[in-house]
């Protein structure tokens, strides 16, 4: 039976490296007994817990015009969900992510029935985003484009991590009478 195990670290006399080990308190027919077990520190990260990215939604609505080329997120320019649509209007929300550096994330804009040059139903807007920092924001909109009419309505936009949805928003697009 097992009574407390530990993990040890021991700086190696000949290197700038640290042994690591484990030690094994064992109690086996009435005696207590040591094992060792020394791994290296590529077996402890390996065993070690991935911790899971944190997600926050910064900010979400109508936003400035956004330069898809340019790494800067757009700036807001009213928290609504109800989005007074014109030519374009650019909405959406900012999803914050701390520790998914190396992660990636998917999205789906389900947007109102309108048609493409060819007649035909779009289908929703899917794509994946990278996660290149520790501290990153990731910016899901769309800008309103001609004609008017048809963008007009319910629009969800929704971040998915592995599967699960971590962020989620729907926003009406009506039209902005002046």
């Amino acid at each position: 039976m097992v009574q407390k195990n530990k993990i040890y670290r021991q700086k190696n006399q000949h290197s700038k490296f640290y042994i690591f080990y484990l030690l094994f308190h064992h109690k086996l027919n009435g005696k207590e007994t040591q094992n060792i077990r020394i791994f290296s520190c590529f077996e402890l990260l390996i065993s070690m817990k991935k911790k899971k990215p944190i997600f926050k939604l910064y900010s979400f609505g109508e936003y400035t015009t956004w330069d898809r080329q340019s790494k800067t997120i757009p700036k807001i320019l009213n928290f609504a969900t109800e989005i007074k649509a014109e030519i374009g209007t650019e909405f959406g929300y900012v999803l914050h992510i701390k520790k998914g550096k190396g992660e990636t994330l998917t999205f789906k804009i389900d947007h109102p029935p309108f048609t493409d040059e060819e007649g035909n139903i779009r289908k929703p807007f899917t794509g994946e985003q990278f996660i290149n920092t520790n501290d990153f924001q990731f910016y899901l909109g769309d800008c309103i484009w001609e004609p008017l009419e048809d963008k007009l309505g319910r629009w969800e936009l929704t971040t998915y991590f592995n599967g699960v949805i971590v962020a989620n928003k729907t926003f009406n697009l009506v039209k902005n009478i002046k």
